[in-house]
């Protein structure tokens, strides 16, 4: 198959050629979109590379995708991406990095989810 970037997909440039469909992206953020789209599809090819699931695995996988989004109950206010990014921790990552702290005054952060506990920080 040759994408809309000209590239012919294969398991060995399979980021490549989806990458190369993004140079289409346009817009006031287009540069930053373009370097996270890249990343999310290159770190998502190598976990597939990685763990090279079964077609059964895989769709037992998206599956679970699927039921995250019949998770919420209030799915109008809270989207199935949201939740699923909490339940990974994934949201309280991005909040660490946007606010790390820099001095003994500053508090914490707002997002503590289900990692929240009266624990020493590791390491």
């Amino acid at each position: 198959y040759v994408g809309e970037g000209g590239i012919a997909f294969s398991e060995k440039n399979s980021e490549k050629a989806v990458i190369e469909t993004m140079k289409n992206i346009s817009g006031d953020d287009e540069e930053r979109r373009k370097k996270v789209g890249a990343s999310l599809v290159k770190h998502l090819h190598a976990f597939v590379k990685d763990v090279e699931p079964s077609t059964e695995e895989w769709e037992a996988g998206i599956q679970f995708l699927v039921e995250a989004g019949q998770w919420s109950y209030k799915p109008e206010k809270r989207h199935e991406w949201m939740f699923l990014s909490d339940t990974l921790g994934v949201t309280m990552l991005v909040d660490c990095i946007n606010h790390r702290k820099t001095g003994g005054n500053s508090t914490e952060w707002t997002v503590q989810g289900p990692f929240h506990g009266a624990h020493q920080e590791w390491p």
